[in-house]
């Protein structure tokens, strides 16, 4: 998730057999685990890639689709609201910042 260009195939994979796209459900993640003395820049980069800009990718080009149908949903809206966790808190308003930012309300 964290190669733009990964995630443009992975979209125009679900157009070309489904039609559109009607959901974007941001689910992958990464973690680091090793304890803060351990943990290397790389395990950071490779957990923020995918985190975040894997986030912004399929933001990115679902929402192009979804937008051209006049309508959509990202799944993160529906598991913000589900689970009130603090993991999920930050992905959850990034999330939804970049809808504000994309769809037309």
């Amino acid at each position: 998730m964290s190669n733009e260009a990964h995630v443009q195939r992975l979209v125009d994979h679900a157009v070309q057999s489904y039609g559109t796209v009607d959901i974007i459900v941001n689910n992958a993640a990464r973690f680091v685990f090793a304890d803060a003395a351990h943990a290397t820049e790389e395990d950071w980069d490779r957990a923020l890639a995918t985190n975040v800009k894997g986030y912004a990718f399929a933001i990115k080009h679902a929402s192009r689709v979804m937008i051209d149908r006049g309508r959509g949903i990202s799944g993160d809206d529906v598991k913000g609201y589900m689970l009130l966790a603090f993991t999920h808190a930050p992905s959850f308003t990034y999330t939804c910042t970049l809808l504000l930012y994309t769809c037309r309300w």
